[in-house]
């Protein structure tokens, strides 16, 4: 769905460290031939790669259960749509539907596989996190979407430390990465408690059911923009598993919050890393609705991987950003200020 407004917000900003080049894997040469420098890296073979993945599944009763619910071998494990790179001729650049919240706007994200569960998440530019309720929660509110249910995700895993590091929290004792985020004071204080783990993640997509990468497959759109081309934008998505939630992340409308701020652990972050968008950039486009409702009021659009110039109705007006790259927050210097009669409408 494209949508025009006047009355519009744009956001665009680039990573620094994320390179359009995909990372090629050599085999190494021996360790033997006495070069300090050299680290040999073994290559792993594909079937190898899943048989790993299956021994991993086998060896817990969660992972157990899931292996006999849906019959996995070694063969049908190939046919799940885990992360796979995406080929030169997929589009580069994504445009999904924002829907507005109580007093914000946010994004729907599907994780989890084999079947993909809806995550509606609030768009913050001030923060890196994307965290949500999973089945841990307790006494979160109630919000469009029920709990993330990772028993149900094949592809779903917690982050363990000190071997792996903790994208946005500290490891604890039980080698676990714990995030705590705190936003605002006194009366409006909010906040939310969660352990990071990752699984497969899309954005956008259809906002009443998961999509498959069949239905991307057939999908005719080269620019990104059809709702059924969304699976093609998977990535592996580290994220906080939310275990409790104050104040305004109770009462929300929409189910978590999504982190678009400018470090690396972001969401469009993770997604340049992963080589997912081209170029580094984001862009998000506000548009008012007087309600909003529990089945989705579409409010704008956030474009990854550039700015869509069909969402404008007057060319875009860049400034210059303030702080330097490893800046978190977007900043600009403000000179001038108008406020319109009546708003401005």
């Amino acid at each position: 769905m494209i949508m025009k407004s006047a009355a519009h917000a744009a956001i665009l900003s680039s990573l620094c460290a994320c390179s359009s080049t995909p990372v090629a894997t050599a085999a190494a040469a021996s360790a033997s031939n006495g070069n300090p420098g050299i680290v040999t890296f073994p290559l792993l073979s594909h079937q190898h790669v899943v048989q790993r993945h299956l021994a991993e599944l086998s060896s817990t009763p969660h992972g157990r259960r899931l292996l006999a619910a849906h019959n996995l071998t070694s063969s049908s494990f190939d046919r799940l749509p885990f992360h796979r790179p995406r080929s030169l001729s997929s589009p580069s650049q994504q445009l999904s539907p924002l829907y507005q919240g109580y007093g914000t706007h946010y994004l729907d994200l599907w994780l989890g596989l084999p079947t993909p569960q809806r995550q509606t998440a609030v768009v913050d530019t001030g923060s890196s996190a994307t965290a949500f309720p999973c089945l841990e929660c307790r006494d979160c509110g109630t919000h469009a979407d029920p709990p993330f249910n990772e028993t149900a995700s094949l592809s779903f895993r917690v982050s363990v430390c000190p071997s792996e590091p903790c994208a946005f929290g500290s490891c604890d004792v039980k080698g676990t990465c714990l995030v705590a985020h705190e936003y605002g004071s006194g009366d409006d204080a909010s906040s939310w408690i969660a352990f990071e783990a990752q699984d497969v993640v899309y954005a956008g997509g259809s906002h009443d059911g998961p999509l498959t990468p069949d239905d991307a497959a057939n999908a005719d759109d080269p620019r990104g923009e059809l709702p059924t081309t969304a699976p093609l934008f998977s990535f592996p998505l580290t994220f906080g598993c939310q275990t409790s939630t104050t104040g305004y992340f109770r009462k929300q409308l929409a189910s978590g919050v999504v982190g678009l701020d400018r470090k690396a652990q972001s969401f469009w972050g993770q997604m340049c890393t992963s080589q997912i968008i081209h170029p580094a950039q984001f862009s998000l486009c506000f548009v008012r609705q007087p309600v909003a409702s529990f089945s989705g009021t579409h409010a704008g659009a956030v474009s990854f991987g550039g700015a869509d110039p069909r969402l404008h109705a007057s060319p875009m007006v860049f400034a210059k950003a303030m702080g330097h790259g490893s800046t978190a927050s977007f900043k600009v210097r403000a000179r001038k200020m108008y406020l319109g009669e009546n708003g401005g409408g």
